[in-house]
């Protein structure tokens, strides 16, 4: 579980979901956001310990969900499909779940998000796989 490329792994996946979401949220989509959500849900500034905490723990996740599940067969391919996977389970999963319980973002601001989502994970399970490759 603490092997030098599951630790690698996480320590890549962390970086760009540390990142891309600030490149995401916070620079690009960060009006289209605002606009599509249902109150003011942001704290400005974000507690970045908790953040952070967060984050990590999702590149530790998926880290070692990705060396259990896809065993030899790693890559940046096997990754960007096992990330994209989390991305439907997040976005669109737990998406509509806090749109039917919970007033955070409009319908579209929801699909916008899951399809974000899809593509997000994708790109952090490209990175874990690649690194965990490169470690075996």
């Amino acid at each position: 579980m603490f092997s030098k490329s599951n630790v690698l792994g996480t320590l890549s996946g962390f970086v760009i979901l540390f990142f891309l979401g600030y490149l995401y949220y916070d620079i690009l989509a960060n009006d289209f956001m605002k606009e599509a959500s249902n109150q003011a849900i942001s704290k400005i500034p974000a507690d970045m310990l908790y953040l952070s905490l967060g984050l990590l723990i999702q590149a530790f996740s998926m880290s070692t969900l990705y060396q259990k599940l896809t065993g030899h067969e790693t890559g940046l391919s096997s990754g960007f499909k096992f990330g994209a996977w989390i991305g439907v389970l997040v976005g669109f999963g737990m998406g509509f779940v806090w749109y039917g319980t919970a007033d955070i973002y409009t319908l579209n601001g929801h699909l916008v998000d899951a399809v974000w989502s899809v593509v997000f994970y994708g790109v952090v399970g490209a990175a874990i796989g690649w690194t965990q490759q490169k470690m075996n």
